[in-house]
């Protein structure tokens, strides 16, 4: 298995360089492995085999490194003893009020933009799951994106990024460039929740 994640990063990242830019290679090398996970085991190797600058290959490993321990925390690998550990201990997170006693996995900063107007607002992930908006400085729920298995992120570069349902697409901007790891978390939830309902 390793040899293969290993062969698919290399071919991925060949085509992602020789389309040059670094954003192009992150989000190739992510959408390879269908926005899910990215094996940390078999970066370094493949980074090495293709030959990408140095700096080049310190912020592709830094980004999946991420990514797999953003995963790593999804709600598919919680236990009820662990979630309820973490409930407790978010009692005491200020942006806990806004969501209904559900856990929140992933939060952010990020510029929700409808129409001309971008506004920031904290977006929480959450088990249920769901996807709250919040107005960080009248510090009151603005809205919640709807939760379907149809429901699908996108990526458009480290910062923008999309959330398409079935009614409206939600266009966010992450300013501190974790578009990716948004992408990632939202997928994996969605794919824990609707994959294993199916069954």
């Amino acid at each position: 298995m390793l040899r293969r994640n290993i062969q698919v990063l290399c071919e991925t990242l060949y085509a992602a360089k020789a389309r040059g830019g670094l954003t192009l290679i992150q989000i190739d090398v992510f959408k390879a492995f269908g926005f899910v996970t990215v094996p940390q085991e078999a970066i370094r190797p493949a980074l090495s085999v293709v030959g990408l600058p140095k700096m080049v290959m310190r912020l592709v490993e830094k980004t999946y490194t991420g990514v797999t321990a953003n995963i790593r925390h999804g709600i598919g690998k919680l236990s009820e003893a662990e979630k309820q550990q973490r409930l407790e201990s978010q009692k005491t997170d200020k942006w806990n009020q806004f969501v209904e006693g559900e856990l929140i996995l992933k939060k952010g900063y990020v510029h929700k933009r409808k129409g001309l107007f971008a506004r920031k607002r904290m977006l929480l992930l959450t088990t249920g799951p769901r996807l709250f908006y919040i107005d960080p400085v009248q510090m009151v729920k603005k809205g919640e994106i709807p939760w379907s298995a149809e429901l699908r992120v996108e990526s458009k570069n480290f910062k923008i990024f999309f959330v398409h349902t079935p009614n409206r697409t939600y266009y966010l901007e992450d300013p501190e460039g974790y578009a990716l790891d948004w992408c990632s978390a939202i997928e994996n939830v969605r794919n824990s929740t609707y994959n294993n309902s199916s069954t």
